[in-house]
């Protein structure tokens, strides 16, 4: 069986934590699209050789760097950035609280994160910290506390996927305050279309999921395409291309395709349950979940 590289980060890491569903490890891949839109992947990774038994999930790339949500230990998870190129592991956050979906704001110098209070309440909020880590975490919004993921779709607007039964989009403006529900029975992963346009998951109808965007001016929503069987987590390419995984396989869903490509069979490496995905113009980030967890 043929080995994914293993990539060693040379730093030490203070051990806090918050207990996730299951074993997760992170995979990268250098890739080429060709003429033709078709990719060739190279340079693969193992990203979580210090962890492979944990939490190690939630890929976000910004500036050359991962961000990504480890746990260490049974109770807590901190944010980290893997800078890839030096090969190198920094922590960000080492707090009683836990820490999960890093994303990097629209200023660029700020990132933000879900923070899960450590008291019996666990409120879950949606914080920041400067990326140089020249000031203390801060709390954006002190009245929304059941924050799962979040996306900004500009300086002051944010779209959330707000925990509940069922699980809710709403998009809120960080300067007034003001909330607008969207609609629910959303999936966990949220991201900007080319032209703007918030996307995410539609999980109103239990046999099939479809990928839709969101228009917050006019309010219209459109779909795109049904999901992949069995996945929910996609990215968008910097051509404006969908990629998705479903089990071992990559596959691209192209601008008014009719359906899904295969690209690439990893399971030569070992991979069998690609779940989250994170990509820039050289690179792709992914997640390999424990399917037995």
């Amino acid at each position: 069986m043929k080995k994914l590289f293993i990539l060693f980060l040379f730093i030490s890491s203070i051990t806090l934590a918050h207990a996730q569903n299951g074993a997760s490890n992170l995979y990268s891949l250098d890739y080429i699209r060709n003429i033709g839109g078709k990719y060739t992947f190279n340079n693969p990774m193992y990203l979580s050789e210090d962890n492979p038994k944990l939490y190690n999930n939630q890929p976000f790339i910004f500036d050359s760097l991962v961000f990504v949500t480890i746990q260490n230990n049974s109770t807590q998870t901190d944010i980290y950035a893997l800078d890839l190129d030096k090969r190198k592991k920094y922590q960000l956050t080492a707090s009683e609280e836990s820490e999960f979906s890093p994303t990097v704001m629209p200023d660029g110098k700020h990132l933000s994160m879900v923070r899960v209070s450590a008291d019996e309440y666990k409120r879950q909020q949606l914080w920041k910290i400067p990326l140089n880590l020249s000031e203390s975490p801060e709390l954006i919004l002190d009245k929304v506390f059941k924050v799962g993921y979040h996306l900004w779709l500009s300086e002051t607007e944010v779209a959330m996927f707000i925990v509940g039964t069922p699980h809710m989009l709403k998009i809120f403006n960080i300067e007034t305050g003001e909330k607008k529900p969207v609609i629910s029975y959303i999936g966990r992963c949220l991201s900007l279309a080319p032209n703007g346009h918030l996307t995410f998951v539609d999980k109103a109808n239990e046999e099939q999921s479809i990928i839709k965007t969101y228009d917050p001016i006019s309010e219209k929503f459109d779909q795109i395409t049904p999901t992949l069987k069995g996945a929910e987590d996609y990215v968008w390419t910097p051509e404006g291309e969908l990629i998705m995984g479903q089990g071992s396989k990559l596959y691209c869903y192209r601008p008014k395709g009719t359906k899904w490509e295969l690209l690439a069979d990893l399971s030569d490496f070992g991979i069998t349950n690609i779940t989250r995905i994170a990509m820039d113009e050289q690179r792709i980030v992914f997640v390999q979940q424990d399917p037995n967890k």
